[in-house]
């Protein structure tokens, strides 16, 4: 790279070496620490598909590059969608399993690719049963405080 002065060489470099979070050199622990991440790597509850499967890519790879063996297809692909955020998947990923218990699907599922595709289309229906709004209420004991008479200056009957 110093000779060829290749700013992509230089790139490679340095995404080589930072691509997972320690600072061991110790080579059993860097692949500890990949193997890690990989497996805890979630959506987040505001995180955005596209942003999730970034992450996952980027772990995924930092997984193989750290001398660990690469996942197979089926495995990265169920992988993903474990990863994704239950609040909003949580039907997706209960129809996937469903359907691959019953045998309906097999194909789609084998891919990281097609697995993103079929999470990043799913389209949400709603019954409009949802409780959409809330209520809020006040209450009073009913004691009022007294009031101070008024006097001739208009303060409320207390002089300094």
């Amino acid at each position: 790279m110093e000779a060829s002065r290749d700013p992509l060489e230089l790139w490679k470099i340095i995404k080589a070496t930072h691509q997972i979070i320690t600072t061991s050199k110790v080579a059993s622990v860097i692949k500890k620490t990949a193997r890690k991440e990989y497996m805890a790597c979630k959506q987040g509850p505001y995180e955005h598909i596209v942003d999730y499967k970034r992450k996952f890519d980027a772990r995924l790879d930092a997984l193989t590059v750290s001398g660990n063996n690469a996942p197979a297809k089926e495995d990265v692909a169920i992988n993903f969608m474990y990863g994704l955020d239950n609040a909003r998947y949580a039907d997706f990923k209960a129809e996937i399993m469903n359907n691959l218990q019953k045998g309906t699907i097999t194909n789609q599922v084998d891919d990281l690719n097609k697995m993103y595709i079929l999470a990043s289309c799913r389209v949400v229906v709603r019954t409009g049963k949802e409780i959409t709004s809330g209520a809020t209420f006040a209450t009073v004991d009913g004691k009022l405080p007294k009031q101070q008479p008024k006097d001739a200056n208009g303060s409320g009957g207390k002089t300094k």
